[in-house]
């Protein structure tokens, strides 16, 4: 209670009387007709010297500040803070718009979240939890959707989500930052130099996966025209030197539930696999081709993250050659540079890579 601008409480000596906390006294009576009660005061705010002896003055200096994100996606400058701390896989998620980039993240996630372990890998923490929960939530049962599906990733925003896992046999732990960005700012990149300059930070990813829709492959009408974009896709990421030789190029056949058994659509991707190895093999040899159905349709025999798990024991087993650092020549202006040449922190002492 509060009598002016003193505080004060109520105070029984009789064991087991609340009086103080619900107001209710053993004997019935009230704190002024109770022999047993008596009024304390706590503070008295006009008296200076006590404000001096209850008000602690903590120095700034002293608090030991811990930075908590939110658990949404991380902007840059958070992946940034990541990569500092600990040796991360950066792996860097392209392709035109609905090709199953995002859909594969969520996936990735509720595997983890559905099972104890997920190939040879745990869960071990992940700091954009809400960030994977967003790009789920449209494939449950409480969306109100009367089928799966996933979220557009908005234009024109560079968003990384993260992922840390243990693995199983060797113990050890690995941190992995995958990029969320829309298809039609990739769309935006194939006939401008400009635009692919401006995704410099893909010359640090381990993994550049390429997504390219099976469905559409299976189109009479679009086949043509989607094997073209994809192709000149790569070409312009490559000709403007955002994609470094020392990374990985994984190619990925999305959708892969509904043309696994079109022969002509197998056919047709035996062609965009051997022009590619042709068209880049020679400096990036590090080139593999996968197949994926992140969330298989309804009455399909594949399982959901179909081709995921070896998909995802590349990206965590296979890292960016760090060495090369050491000897990079590519010269960035941007912003993003020392995300991009990988700035980390190993043990106690501070490695710079540049």
């Amino acid at each position: 209670m509060a009598v002016g601008d003193t505080l004060t409480k109520i105070v029984c000596d009789q064991e087991g009387c609340t009086i103080g906390i619900d107001g209710k006294c053993l004997e019935g009576l009230d704190e002024k007709t109770c022999s047993h009660c008596s009024i304390e005061t706590i503070l008295d705010e006009d008296n200076e010297d006590d404000k001096e002896e209850s008000v602690h003055e903590v120095n700034k200096e002293e608090i030991d500040y811990h930075s908590i994100h939110p658990g949404y996606v991380l902007e840059e400058k958070d992946a940034l803070a990541v990569t500092r701390a600990a040796i991360t896989r950066l792996i860097v998620l392209i392709g035109l718009h609905d090709t199953g980039k995002t859909t594969a993240l969520a996936s990735l996630y509720e595997c983890f979240m559905k099972n104890t372990s997920y190939g040879n890998y745990q869960f071990s923490k992940s700091l954009t939890l809400i960030g994977f929960e967003e790009r789920c939530y449209q494939s449950r049962a409480n969306s109100g959707r009367l089928t799966p599906d996933t979220g557009r990733t908005p234009t024109g925003q560079r968003n990384f989500l993260h992922l840390k896992v243990k693995n199983i046999e060797a113990k050890d732990f690995t941190d992995l930052l995958f990029t969320d960005i829309s298809g039609e700012d990739f769309e935006s990149s194939i006939d401008s130099k400009v635009e692919c300059e401006k995704l410099e930070f893909i010359n640090r990813a381990d993994h550049v996966v390429l997504f390219i829709d099976s469905e559409k492959l299976s189109n009479p009408k679009e086949r043509s025209l989607i094997k073209t974009k994809n192709v000149s896709l790569l070409r312009g990421l490559i000709d403007a030197k955002v994609i470094s030789p020392k990374s990985y190029i994984d190619v990925v056949f999305s959708k892969w539930d509904l043309v696994s058994k079109d022969e002509d659509t197998s056919k047709l991707i035996e062609i965009i696999k051997n022009e590619i190895l042709k068209k880049f093999q020679n400096d990036y040899r590090r080139i593999g081709f996968y197949e994926l159905a992140s969330r298989p349709s309804p009455g399909s025999t594949m399982n959901d993250g179909y081709g995921l798990d070896i998909l995802f024991s590349e990206w965590v087993e296979n890292p960016f050659y760090i060495d090369s650092f050491l000897t990079n020549t590519h010269k960035f202006t941007g912003p993003s540079r020392e995300f991009s040449k990988y700035i980390y922190l190993k043990d106690e002492g501070n490695i710079n890579k540049k």
